[in-house]
């Protein structure tokens, strides 16, 4: 836990935010985009639990939470958050003892793998369409052309 102490406050200089405001309740964009991807280190590279979590950031549990999936469906989206995320946690890394760091990458490799997965199974779904949607394709080329041929036939 005094890790993830001395990570949030170096955390905070580096972004020239002060613990105040970081701690404070306002909800300036800012300062809610720094919290949300501080809870997301200290849940994903330190492995605090939700309430060790919170009270680092002074927030309930559930703003963990929230923090966690909103991050999840955002860094899909924004390439702010995704990269804001992959220079904070290389950051975390730092105050970890190479156990730790071994473990976060084997996560975070079984992570990218199960996305990968899922990259491909969606891909495959998607050729099965236009596959499907060739045939159906070839079909009315196939039927154009009898069409043509009968036309012609009929005007000679």
């Amino acid at each position: 836990m005094k890790q993830a102490k001395n990570f949030i406050e170096d955390y905070l200089v580096k972004h020239k935010i002060t613990k105040k405001e970081f701690m404070s309740k306002s909800r300036k964009r800012e300062l809610v985009f720094h919290r949300l991807i501080v809870s997301n280190v200290l849940r994903r590279v330190f492995d605090l639990g939700l309430d060790n979590c919170g009270k680092l950031i002074n927030r309930d549990h559930s703003s963990v939470i929230y923090h966690v999936k909103e991050y999840d469906k955002l860094s899909k989206i924004y390439k702010d958050y995704f990269n804001a995320y992959a220079v904070a946690s290389s950051f975390a890394r730092s105050y970890l003892d190479d156990k730790d760091k071994h473990a976060d990458i084997v996560h975070r490799l079984l992570i990218s793998n199960n996305v990968l997965r899922d990259n491909i199974n969606s891909k495959k779904e998607e050729i099965e369409d236009i596959k499907t949607e060739m045939f159906k394709l070839k079909r009315e080329i196939k039927e154009l052309k009898q069409t043509n041929k009968e036309l012609k036939y009929n005007y000679v």
